[in-house]
């Protein structure tokens, strides 16, 4: 932990000296090729290293980046501007020109469109709505019929990943790997996924690793993961051609008011995801293509926020299905028009000011200004249980429905689905019925106190003019996300334990998986250290370090709350996590054990009972 902390203000420092010399370096060398060369040919030869460098960029705007690293970039760019911005005020009109350019850029802004394609508005007709989609997902589960003949109600999991830049993708990506890893069947379960920021993100990545595999057509053990997991795709260096992009392209665009010649951050990134994986399936796809309902692959929802209206906005394969919430490209208005996966998912996390908010056209005459989806709630949690609440209310309110005299008819009714809020139930499959138990993992940072109930370390917090509306506007979003994970509890667990401190089961439904994120240091950025992926990857699922789960024993339901952690502080104290993330994926190891040959939390040793 001390040497995590060291690391972390050590890359902070070195960044700051390194600017602070790059720049007193240019100044220094600006004022001595000025009295041996003419001004003229001074802002010649300087403007044109800076148009022979964004040339290159360019031409190779993801990979000469990541050639450099991001010191290097940080190193180039600053420079580059420094000499730049330095040769320009030799003359002072020139320099006063340039500035207020550069002033008039920031505040008029520009026009530009993402980057968007063509639909055939006829195939409209075949995109899913929540309840059909799902449906049809169900009947093209390969396992479906070991449940029906259990007489058990089938998993259906819906999964939620937060925000927090590269941090926050890994863990995502690698929560949810592991877990695969560990229980095979998992992923053909996992009906919906809803990522913000970072977490949509590693959602995606792992969604194109997934799309490569078959379903299975029977039950594989849950086992201890011996497997690697590959990190080759959290581990590309985002940061980079942001970077570059910034400091150099969005430079030039900066003095053309009201005009963008080049990607911007938020393109960039898009592009650095898709080159992840030069053979993805899913990356490079049109958003309402990501999604076949008889595949493997998850439905993914990536949420953003609206700069206009300040509220949600979610990207999805499917039509409208959270209320009060636009959607694309299938929402209030159906767009003609698409994108894809990538840039759903740097929409997703376009954090200003480092990435700009995207202009997404709806219609010739619309357009939405969306920016990171953290603004409005960052643990993806509401999003998620208005998902699950739209499949219990949907599938209650038709089953009232086709009760009725004179009510609704059709196959919805002659086949409906039901569902039951406790998995261990005795099912009465009747012909062509679905039966289905809703299962949520929400994967997000260890908030370390309760809201209402931080009274633990009294501050006598001083008053500042310049970041308190910044600091407030953070802290409100992960407020709002943990208010949205302690209503998610509060729907699982009920209203008389709306914390879940009694302890869960199987059957309460709900499944964490946390990350203490202030006490490991993490990167916010978009670049992480394989040192900081490893610090991540033992948190993520480990059930050997479960001391609830050994073998094929089985545990008394209510002692995981002996596991969950609380208010922690100390190296000692997080120690703790593991624990209990491998506690919770033991305990869901059960929903892929419809035969019971194991306990609630038993992982199998592949020995069979």
């Amino acid at each position: 932990m001390v040497m995590a902390c060291h690391e972390y203000n050590l890359s902070t420092t070195v960044l700051s000296v390194l600017a602070t010399t790059i720049t007193v370096i240019a100044f220094f060398i600006v004022q001595r090729f000025d009295r041996r060369l003419k001004r003229g040919h001074l802002i010649v030869v300087v403007t044109g290293g800076y148009v022979v460098t964004a040339t290159a960029l360019v031409i190779s705007p993801i990979s000469l980046p990541q050639a450099i690293g991001p010191i290097g970039v940080l190193a180039i760019g600053l420079a580059l501007n420094v000499v730049f911005y330095s040769v320009l005020f030799l003359n002072r009109w020139l320099g006063l020109a340039s500035i207020f350019l550069v002033l008039v850029s920031l505040f008029v802004g520009n026009s530009k469109n993402l980057d968007v394609v063509a639909q055939d508005p006829r195939r409209h007709q075949n995109y899913f709505s929540l309840l059909t989609g799902l449906q049809i997902w169900l009947n093209g589960r390969a396992d479906i019929k070991d449940y029906r003949d259990a007489r058990l109600p089938y998993p259906v999991i819906v999964a939620s990943s937060d925000g927090g830049g590269i941090y926050a993708a890994a863990h995502a990506y690698l929560a949810l790997s592991a877990i695969s890893l560990t229980c095979p069947n998992f992923p053909q379960h996992l009906f919906a996924i809803i990522g913000v920021s970072g977490g949509s993100i590693g959602n995606l990545l792992f969604s194109e690793n997934i799309a490569k595999r078959n379903q299975l057509t029977k039950i594989e053990e849950c086992l201890h993961r011996t497997q690697p997991i590959d990190t080759s795709p959290i581990l590309t260096d985002f940061l980079s051609p942001i970077l570059a992009n910034v400091l150099i392209l969005q430079s030039v665009d900066a003095m053309l008011p009201g005009f963008d010649f080049f990607l911007d951050t938020g393109e960039t990134l898009a592009d650095t995801i898709s080159a992840t994986q030069s053979d993805g399936l899913l990356l490079n796809s049109l958003l309402r293509n990501t999604w076949e309902p008889t595949s493997i692959a998850p439905l993914n929802f990536f949420v953003a926020s609206e700069a206009v209206t300040g509220n949600r906005f979610v990207l999805s394969p499917i039509s409208n299905t959270v209320g009060f919430v636009d959607t694309f490209p299938n929402g209030a208005i159906t767009s003609d028009w698409d994108i894809t996966a990538s840039s759903a998912a740097s929409i997703s996390a376009r954090f200003p000011w480092l990435t700009q908010t995207a202009r997404l056209p709806i219609t010739n005459e619309l357009s939405k200004k969306l920016g990171d989806g953290g603004y409005f709630e960052n643990s993806g949690a509401e999003t998620a249980m208005d998902v699950i609440r739209g499949i219990a209310d949907g599938t209650k309110s038709l089953a009232d429905d086709c009760s009725r005299e004179n009510g609704a008819t059709g196959p919805e009714c002659d086949c409906p689905i039901v569902v039951h809020r406790t998995f261990r139930a005795n099912v009465d499959w009747q012909e062509c019925e679905s039966h289905i138990f809703i299962a949520y993992l929400p994967i997000s940072k260890h908030y370390p106190n309760t809201l209402g109930f931080d009274y633990s370390s009294a501050q006598a917090p001083r008053r500042d003019f310049v970041f308190d509306p910044i600091r407030l506007m953070l802290a409100t979003r992960d407020a709002r996300g943990q208010l949205a994970l302690l209503r998610a509890k509060e729907y699982f667990c009920g209203a008389l334990d709306p914390t879940c401190v009694t302890g869960i089961s199987v059957d309460v439904g709900i499944f964490e998986h946390l990350l203490p994120v202030e006490n490991l240091r993490l990167p916010f950025g978009w670049k992480i250290s394989p040192n900081s992926l490893k610090k991540i990857e033992n948190y993520a699922s480990p059930t050997t370090d479960c001391s609830l789960a050994i073998g094929n024993t089985a545990v008394i339901d209510n002692d995981l709350n002996n596991s969950q952690p609380s208010n922690l502080n100390t190296e000692t104290e997080i120690s703790i996590f593991p624990s209990a993330n491998g506690c919770t994926v033991g305990m869901m190891a059960a929903l892929f054990d419809p035969k019971r040959k194991i306990g609630s939390f038993g992982l199998g040793d592949g020995r069979g009972p």
